[in-house]
């Protein structure tokens, strides 16, 4: 720019030396006094008026061709490189706005990133708090329990005492955060030997400088684990160890889609699509869908659902037999395919309590029906087995230098995982990258539910309308009958010894009602059902709800729940128990309120308990 300034300048001035040569003009004339005439130059028109031969002449006339010539180099000078100033300023502007661009882009994505980290450090955060308030609320439940009744500790404490069978249940056993953890934390074969899970021997794994994966983390830190895939060849295991896993993972409900299955494959669970029926995998899976909308809506209000763990084994088939269904004139999608509808569910169930176990047979995008959408594998735990496990022990080796100390111990580590073959594994999830062995599962079955046995009524729980079964699974039952059993026998063991019986027990016994026997322990004899009507929510729902099971029963008591409606409206309008008459079929009192207390209790949640905590005391 201060070029061209200056070749304005030049020019200004030379246009100046070239006008001035102009109008500096002057004359000449002939003087008669001289002889030749010799001219006289004059300045201006300053000549005699008898002056001859005068002569005009125009001043300098090379000065004002030069200056003039100067002038117009210079202001061509001046012109081009303005020019060339100005385009270099807009390149040097748009340079600029692009980098300020650049910069802001950078610093969205970076907030992005940290934004999407603190929300999931957030989520984990919470998840653990409400473990442990579960914890402490169990905890404090059971010191309550123990301060109130002080003679239980005593009896804890000391020797199993005679009148006691050994068989009964430890009636302050520690209850679990959760159901299913209390029925292992009481199988006291696991307790026994730390390095089991589930029945099944944990493989020792050998010191090579690096971390083996724990299977217990799927245990004990399941809400590390959203969603599991298994990346595996074909007869590798993997539908055998998911199928263990399905029970590792804690959970009140199994499901399993698949195509196919073996006589020894998922038994005890509800199975769809066997064989290839794709239309009861779509109604299955839409209602997957619809359940994940349901329990979408109960979290907004603050009301947990129970874990369903939902296995999708041969996803390749169903993605590409299970496609969208559009409408041909208006060109509408009607029904969602497979790989939309668990595009969903892996993106937004993590909250809902809906865990998917997903098996193909290779890693790629295509095999997963997931193309243009390959970061729905980052929600996944990935488990790969046989030769998958060893590439990507390689691909993870790779990352260090090839003479430094990791790599050599990630090499020592891969032959190791060459050498196990189909057992071999490659965990990759939240917690980070592990090699794996895989347990040998050729001995495990799953335990299948004992068929419900007749419940025997105690007559002396007559009154207390408490009823008890000679055999049950339920946590929540065994907690209650052991109290129950346990504070009888304390009494009739005072009785025994002291020989002070009450006024009731001094009058004459009825014959309906058995006497202690020697021991201090009462005989347990069915009695029928039309004189001490049965109060276990357990054989309640099993007599008058024959045509459902209890979890679906629960879940229409989920359905039909709102902060604005009670237990009694749940009870009259879910359960369909009206009748005011206690000693009535599927009456209000002896019928609704104690299997809506029983399913409550068993299934809900800390905060669905809390909410309905003064009907569940009364």
């Amino acid at each position: 720019m201060k070029s061209a300034i200056a070749c304005v300048i030049v020019g200004i001035g030379c246009s100046g030396f070239s006008l001035f040569g102009y109008f500096d003009k002057h004359v000449s004339y002939c003087d008669r006094t001289t002889n030749p005439c010799t001219p006289v130059v004059v300045t201006g028109s300053q000549y005699p008026k008898n002056a001859k031969f005068v002569k005009l002449h125009q001043g300098w006339g090379l000065l004002r061709t030069t200056s003039g010539v100067i002038a117009a180099i210079s202001f061509g000078a001046g012109y081009f490189t303005s020019g060339a100033a100005s385009v270099k300023q807009r390149k040097n502007e748009e340079e600029a706005a692009l980098n300020e661009a650049r910069q802001k882009q950078l610093e969205a994505t970076t907030s992005n990133i940290l934004d999407e980290e603190e929300i999931q450090k957030t989520a984990i955060a919470a998840d653990l708090r409400v473990k442990d308030f579960k914890r402490e609320l169990y905890d404090g439940y059971n010191t309550l329990y123990l301060e109130k009744n002080p003679e239980l500790l005593e009896a804890l404490t000391a020797a199993t005492p005679q009148s006691l069978p050994a068989s009964f249940p430890n009636p302050i056993e520690s209850k679990s955060e959760e159901l299913e953890n209390a029925e292992l934390l009481s199988n006291t074969a696991s307790a026994q030997n730390n390095n089991q899970l589930l029945g099944v021997e944990l493989p020792v794994t050998p010191k090579l400088g690096v971390k083996f994966f724990d299977w217990k983390q799927f245990r004990d830190t399941p809400e590390m684990f959203p969603h599991i895939r298994g990346v595996a060849a074909t007869r590798c295991g993997k539908t055998t160890l998911f199928d263990w896993l399905m029970d590792v993972m804690p959970s009140q409900k199994q499901s399993v889609i698949t195509v196919k299955r073996w006589p020894h494959q998922w038994l005890g669970l509800d199975v769809i699509g066997v064989p290839e029926d794709y239309q009861a995998i779509r109604s299955s899976l839409e209602a997957l869908q619809s359940e994940r909308v349901r329990r979408t809506a109960l979290m907004a209000k603050g009301i947990d659902s129970p874990i369903w763990n939902v296995a999708v084994d041969e996803w390749k088939a169903i993605s590409r037999n299970v496609r969208a269904i559009v409408d041909r004139k208006t060109k509408q999608i009607i029904s969602l395919g497979a790989k939309q509808i668990m595009g969903e569910m892996i993106t937004l169930a993590r909250e809902t309590n809906i865990r998917i176990f997903a098996l193909a047979q290779g890693r790629q995008v295509v095999t997963w029906g997931l193309e243009g959408e390959s970061d729905l594998a980052e929600c996944f735990c990935s488990i790969y087995m046989g030769k998958f496990a060893v590439e990507e022990c390689e691909s993870y080796r790779n990352k260090y230098p090839k003479d430094s100390e990791q790599y050599a111990k990630y090499q020592q580590v891969r032959d190791y995982l060459e050498s196990l073959g189909n057992r071999a594994a490659w965990i990759s999830c939240e917690l980070g990258e592990f090699p794996a062995v895989v347990p040998d599962l050729s001995q495990w079955k799953r335990e299948l539910p004992k068929q419900p046995i007749e419940p025997i009524t105690d007559t002396n729980k007559e009154n207390t309308g408490i009823s008890q079964t000679s055999e049950t699974d339920d946590p929540e039952q065994l907690w209650e009958l052991a109290k129950q059993r346990l504070e009888e026998t304390f009494k009739s063991s005072e009785i025994a010894e002291t020989g002070e019986h009450s006024e009731r027990d001094t009058q004459e016994p009825d014959v309906s009602v058995p006497q202690p026997q020697q021991g201090g322990q009462i005989p347990l004899e069915p009695l029928p059902d039309k004189e001490y009507p049965i109060l276990d929510g357990a054989s309640l729902v099993s007599r008058y709800f024959s045509e459902t099971t209890e979890s679906a029963l629960f879940e229409q008591v989920l359905a039909y729940l709102d902060t604005s409606r009670n237990a009694s409206d749940i009870i009259k309008n879910v359960l369909k128990c009206t009748k005011p008459d206690k000693d009535s079929s599927r009456s209000y009192s002896s019928v609704g309120k104690p299997v809506f207390i029983y399913l409550v209790r068993k299934y809900g949640t800390a905060a669905l308990i809390a909410h309905f905590a003064d009907f569940l005391d009364r």
